[in-house]
């Protein structure tokens, strides 16, 4: 429905790159464990006495523990940096979360130990036994966890950047709107009978009208705003770096200050430019005003201009500005204005500040996509735990038996299990949220020269994340431990 041109598009280069890398990873994932199996000794192997290691942690934790520090200082210092060195905080960040990777294992007990206390305190026994369990290869719960870990990581610091997006644009566009109402479509056009009918109102001191033109100057091309000066200055806090509000007119434009820097433009500055389908167009720097949130285009043309280089069938206002006179009131203009709209059916009526909150929001669309990527990295981590629990009841098959034969129930076993899978996962889940939070955070610090001044952390979907690892566990859980509890008391036992 976005009105997209282009067709299906599927290239032999991606299939072959998709390919090779699965092979590759898959291969790069085999080599610790082929190695750790090619030491065992063959009689130990034949015992089956040599299937855990549990030696090496605190080495382990050293080396994991060192990196995270270093990529987490580096991260650091990275992100304080103006202008921030990207390339070497992204490679500090892989360090940090190889880091934790690396030293998961050295805080498995602690944290499985504070995930299951609940469980320990009001299933007793049973809640012991799954915590020991959980506890009996941290080697292995680390791994089973770190997918989910991973997964959630991303999850969690995407939605801190998206959430202060979100806030540092409503902030910005709520500092920098004076106009009392805002007559819209989403972003879509809004036809040009709509401002004229506003401005006929008795309490309407002025209805500015925004347009966008395409703009190119050069190798540099971009979507400018169109307006006049009168009505920016209306409905709109400017603050001009150089020059005037006032000299936006005829072919003098204004850019933004972070534009004419990369342009190295100055004040003053001819340009030869194509504005929509008039060419060969010599346009004036007039001024350079500081970044906006509100316009969210780097140039702004005169509406003049505007309507000469676009043909009548192609011009339309995106939204319309509306500023009351002293004194007015609001509420009966509010009644007036949602008159003159409703013929159009699509064009809404809103405040400054729902104004501003939809303008927040606008990132939701791609975020809610970027989740749904997100939530198959979900998925290989709920198979990983359902692997590994199918493993640890084949290894335990005899052990079972044997709490079976001393009175341990089908339904405390088929608990028992389900807590190591929660556990596990919350495990994953927890250092996970950290991480991404951590990640986040960061990013947030790094961009806040380029507008994302506000640190929004999005508490409620923190706290459903590590609510909705639990489910996962229990998910995970069933199919082991239906296998478990449908096990022949007298075989298990008998099992070697």
């Amino acid at each position: 429905g976005a009105g997209t041109q282009a067709g299906l598009s599927l290239n032999a280069s991606t299939v072959v790159v998709s390919v090779l890398v699965g092979v590759l990873v898959t291969v790069v994932a085999a080599v610790v464990p082929a190695r750790r199996a090619s030491r065992v000794a063959p009689v130990a192997a034949m015992r089956g006495d040599g299937a855990a290691v549990s030696g090496g942690l605190r080495r382990r934790g050293i080396v994991g523990g060192s990196l995270m520090v270093a990529g987490v200082l580096a991260l650091g210092v990275s992100v304080t940096r103006d202008p921030v060195p990207w390339t070497v905080a992204a490679v500090a960040a892989v360090v940090a979360v190889i880091g934790m990777l690396v030293a998961a294992p050295l805080v498995t007990r602690p944290v499985v130990s504070v995930v299951t206390w609940p469980f320990v305190a009001l299933g007793g026994v049973v809640g012991r036994l799954a915590r020991e369990n959980a506890l009996r290869v941290p080697r292995r719960t680390a791994a089973t966890g770190s997918a989910l870990m991973i997964g959630l990581a991303l999850i969690a610091g995407l939605s801190v950047l998206a959430s202060s997006v979100s806030a540092s644009t409503s902030k910005g566009v709520g500092n920098e709107l004076t106009s009392d109402y805002v007559l819209g479509n989403g972003g879509s056009p809004v036809p040009t009978s709509v401002a004229v009918a506003a401005r006929r109102l008795p309490q309407v001191q002025s209805a500015a009208t925004v347009s966008a033109v395409d703009v190119r100057i050069g190798s540099f091309r971009t979507t400018a705003t169109a307006a006049t000066a009168a009505d920016v200055g209306d409905n709109f806090v400017v603050k001009m770096a150089q020059g005037r509000l006032a000299d936006l007119g005829g072919r003098s434009v204004l850019v933004d200050a972070s534009t004419a820097t990369a342009q190295g433009w100055q004040l003053g500055d001819g340009l030869d430019a194509s504005v929509g389908t008039l060419t060969g167009e010599h346009l004036v720097v007039g001024g350079i005003y500081q970044d906006s949130q509100a316009f969210g285009s780097h140039v702004i043309v005169d509406r003049a201009l505007y309507l000469t280089a676009l043909p009548t069938s192609q011009q339309a206002d995106l939204d319309v500005f509306v500023r009351a006179v002293p004194g007015a009131d609001l509420a009966l203009l509010r009644t007036q204005l949602t008159d003159v709209v409703r013929p159009f059916l699509v064009v809404s009526v809103q405040d400054g500040a729902e104004f501003a909150a939809a303008a927040g929001s606008s990132i939701d669309t791609l975020l809610n996509l970027l989740y749904i990527l997100l939530l198959f990295s979900v998925v290989v981590a709920v198979l990983g735990i359902v692997n590994t629990l199918a493993l640890s009841v084949l290894e335990r098959t005899r052990e079972i038996g044997l709490l079976r034969a001393i009175g341990l129930r089908r339904r405390q076993l088929g608990a028992m299990i389900t807590i190591e899978a929660v556990a596990t996962a919350v495990f994953g889940a927890v250092l996970g949220t950290l991480v991404g939070l951590g990640l986040g955070i960061a990013l947030q610090h790094g961009l806040v020269s380029q507008g994302l001044t506000t640190l929004a952390i999005p508490w409620g979907l923190v706290v459903s994340m590590l609510v909705a690892s639990g489910v996962v566990g229990v998910l995970a859980a069933a199919l082991p431990a239906i296998r478990a509890v449908r096990l022949n008391i007298l075989q298990a036992i008998a099992a070697t």
